[in-house]
């Protein structure tokens, strides 16, 4: 697929950075390790969970790109209806 692209600067007329030069959010390489500790050791917690469990402030964004980066999926909730033996 096509590589991810922005645009800098102040009007449509920016400059186009590959995602690999963008400044970073403010996530931490510590704070990046311990959520892909926190999914490897807890298969079944979601990306909320997993944000809850680092203990600083990490954004839910930050979550899902990290576990993604890392070849993890982001879990999410899942509804189960239970056969009965009617079915």
């Amino acid at each position: 697929m096509y590589p991810l692209r922005m645009i800098v600067g102040s009007s449509r007329h920016g400059k186009v950075l590959p995602q690999e030069d963008r400044v970073t959010g403010g996530a931490t390489e510590r704070e990046d390790r311990r959520v892909r500790l926190m999914a490897v050791a807890h298969l079944t917690a979601s990306a909320a969970e997993i944000r809850a469990a680092v203990g600083t402030t990490v954004m839910q964004r930050t979550v899902t790109n990290r576990l993604f980066q890392g070849k993890l999926r982001v879990r999410s909730l899942v509804a189960c209806i239970l056969l009965t033996p009617n079915h």
